[in-house]
C-alpha cells in the first residue's frame, strides 16, 4: 500500500493506481512527505516532492518540511521536479528564460 498526499495531481494518483494500492490522506498535516510506503521487510520510506521552481523560491522552507518529516520514515528521499541551473537553458539554439515556463500542480 502507498499512501499519498491529499494536495498531490490527481495524474501522479491515477497512474500509481495502475501498479500498488493507493490511499489518499492528509498526509503534509499529519508531518508526513507527499508519498510513503513500507518496504516488504517492514522498512519505511517516505518522498517529498517540490518543483525546482518551488525548491529555489523558498529553499528554507523546504529544509523546515524535511526536517518536520524526518522522523516519520526510516528512509527520507526530496523528488525534484524540473531543472535548477545556473545558466540559462537552450533549446534547439535559442535560449529559453526558466521563468516564462509555467509548473502546474
Amino acid at each position: 500500500m502507498l499512501l499519498i498526499d491529499s494536495n498531490e495531481p490527481d495524474g501522479i494518483v491515477k497512474l500509481l493506481q495502475q501498479i500498488c494500492p493507493i490511499t489518499v490522506s492528509n498526509l503534509n498535516q499529519d508531518n508526513m512527505s507527499d508519498y510513503w510506503f513500507a518496504g516488504h521487510n517492514g522498512t519505511t520510506f517516505q518522498f517529498s516532492r517540490k518543483q525546482a521552481a518551488e525548491l529555489i523560491g523558498n529553499i528554507d522552507e523546504a529544509e523546515r518540511q524535511l526536517a518536520d518529516y524526518y522522523n516519520q520514515a526510516d528512509k527520507n528521499y526530496q523528488i525534484v521536479e524540473g531543472i535548477v541551473s545556473p545558466n540559462r537553458l537552450r533549446m534547439k539554439g535559442a535560449a529559453i528564460p526558466v521563468d516564462s515556463h509555467e509548473f502546474d500542480k
